[in-house]
């Protein structure tokens, strides 16, 4: 009988590669995203947070969307896009890092689609990861949590937060400064040890891309362009918009209604003075996160209601774009 040997070759993982182009402006829908997949097994499926089934989405608002790509053995990966708005995040800042990031250093970072993990440690104390970034909402507060790495012996930790809120390439101290707090030392041997913090938005923080610079220090508070002894520096991304705020539009701009409200299963729209002028719509949570965006098609027909049925009960801000650039807003009540 013969023997012969046969070769199993596994696929490699399903990894997504992003490609975004940012709005011109907080009104103008001409963002867009588009993923390519790689590895798994195709064919690839499709799955966006507005609805979406292709590879891309055009005519994008500023905001976050998120894709779920599926391959034909139903493997998925998830991606998040920001559409940020064209022009900011290109300003120049001052330079921080560390000098001895081998025994403590940032370990991850997580404050909404910002999650950042380091697999291995950075020698030279400091990263670069403006590549991840988040969407924020003036006048609202975002929870981060903040986890320090050790290698063995332990530390206590002081850390700080800058947001440069008026995109003038400086962190100011302290008036930009988000986070100050140290953390006691765990047990020896502890390998991970998180902080928790709120970071509050101010209503004044200038629209557009920006710069999170974090820092922690071993034994002392960091500033926010110096080069620490020991710890770690690490940059990301903010897209800040103002929509988001739980309120209405006055009705003698804009004569759109929500019936009924509060929606127990379905919300119809009455489009009053904007019929035939409306581009789409766009649902945000009570923190300003987008939801759900719906585009009118090629004839400027768009549906005049949600189904509401499976969303949680809570506070909803409804965006309504029109097709000449302007924006009305309604509070939607979701029982």
């Amino acid at each position: 009988m013969a023997v012969g040997t046969a070769t199993i070759v596994q696929p490699l993982q399903l990894t997504l590669a992003l490609t975004v182009q940012n709005a011109a402006s907080e009104s103008a829908n001409t963002g867009s995203a588009a993923v390519n997949p790689s590895g798994g097994t195709p064919p690839y499926s499709y799955a966006w947070n507005t609805g979406g089934v292709t590879p891309s989405l055009s005519n994008l608002y500023p905001g976050t969307y998120t894709v779920t790509v599926t391959d034909n053995k139903g493997c998925t990966a998830t991606q998040v896009a920001v559409v940020a708005i064209a022009g900011g995040g290109g300003t120049t800042y001052c330079t921080s890092g560390s000098a001895f990031a081998w025994h403590d250093w940032i370990d991850a970072v997580q404050m909404g689609s910002i999650s950042n993990s380091e697999t291995n440690r950075n020698s030279e104390g400091y990263q670069n990861h403006t590549a991840f970034s988040a969407t924020v909402v003036r006048g609202n507060a975002y929870p981060i949590a903040l986890t320090t790495g050790f290698s063995w012996e332990t530390f206590e930790e002081f850390w700080r937060v800058w947001i440069d809120f008026n995109q003038d390439g400086i962190f100011q101290d302290p008036a930009e400064r988000v986070v100050s707090d140290n953390a006691h030392p765990p047990a020896n041997g502890t390998f991970l040890h998180t902080s928790n913090y709120s970071i509050s938005i101010p209503a004044t923080a200038t629209i557009g891309t920006t710069r999170m610079r974090i820092a922690m220090k071993r034994d002392a508070y960091p500033t926010p362009c110096e080069t620490l002894p020991y710890g770690e520096v690490e940059d990301y991304t903010l897209n800040i918009l103002s929509t988001g705020k739980i309120e209405d539009t006055p009705e003698t701009t804009y004569s759109i209604t929500l019936y009924p409200n509060p929606a127990y299963d379905r919300v119809y729209f009455d489009w009053g003075n904007q019929a035939g002028n409306i581009a789409s719509i766009a649902v945000y949570n009570a923190i300003g996160q987008l939801l759900l965006q719906n585009q009118a098609d090629p004839d400027g027909m768009i549906d005049n209601y949600l189904d509401v049925d499976a969303w949680h009960k809570g506070v909803y801000m409804v965006a309504i774009h029109t097709s000449d650039g302007t924006t009305a807003t309604r509070r939607l009540v979701v029982r």
